[in-house]
Formats: C-alpha cells, structure tokens, sequence
C-alpha cells in the first residue's frame, strides 16, 4: 500500500443526503445511491484527514484488502466522507476514488456495491462498483485514520 495523498476536510452531517450530493455539482450520480440505500447516521460537524491510498497491482475488495488497511491503522471512508472530499477537491476525481467504508447489498441481484468518484473525459461522476470488482493499480481508496 502507498499512501498517496492526505487532504484536511470538514464534513456537515447537518446537510441533507441531496445538499451533499448538490455540493459536489456531479455531471452523473447512480441512481441508486440515496438515502435508503446510505443512511447517514451522524450529526453536527468532523474535520477529518482522508488519505488516498494505492496498491501498486490489481485488487479485489475482499476481506483481505480491508484487513490490509486495518492493520496500518486505517479504515475504509464512508460515502459522506467521499462526498466532502469530492465537494471541496472536485480536481481530484482524475482517477478512480473508492470509498469502501459504504457498501450498499442490491435486493435485485445480491451483489454488494460500493461508491465510487471517477471521471469520464471532463465529466465527473459518481458510480456505484461492486464489492468484488477487480481494482486497477491506479484506482485509489479513501481511507480514514483511526
């Protein structure tokens, strides 16, 4: 693991889902992360240090990569944190940015999702991935110190 970058953020669980999502003025968001699918439970203000985080190969978000980021004190963002980092440094979505911290299971199919900030030409989006995909070596996660 390589740790790419720290960048000081404020998150306001004062804001609605929608005032989050608005804030970051996304050119796309999934249509399926809303507030029953990633309820925020928190409130009031946190100024947290959010590292962006890489593997140098490819990786699978199993229980191993979590583990990895567990044992060097570290522990997956969440989905408000993602939205706060994306808000404040919009110019950072130039790669993949992973927030396995918010994992939402799909009535539909099963399979487990998780958010994701990426860019597509100009265009910056939020994506849902699954769980299991198959990470890129430039692909990075938003991590948290605990």
């Amino acid at each position: 693991m390589k740790i790419k970058e720290i960048y000081c953020i404020t998150i306001d669980y004062s804001k609605s889902f929608a005032e989050m999502l608005e804030v970051g003025m996304y050119d796309a968001v999934d249509s399926r992360i809303i507030p029953n699918h990633f309820p925020i439970n928190n409130s009031g203000q946190a100024k947290i240090e959010i590292e962006l985080v890489c593997y140098p190969i490819p990786m699978r978000s199993d229980n191993d990569l979590v583990r990895n980021m567990r044992q060097h004190g570290l522990r997956p963002a969440t989905l408000p944190e993602l939205l706060a980092l994306g808000a404040i440094y919009p110019q950072k979505a130039q790669f993949t940015i992973v927030a396995l911290g918010s994992i939402w299971r799909s009535k539909d199919d099963g399979c487990r999702y998780v958010p994701c900030l990426i860019r597509k030409g100009f265009r910056r989006e939020l994506h849902l991935n699954p769980w299991d995909y198959g990470w890129e070596g430039t692909d990075l996660f938003a991590v948290v110190r605990k």
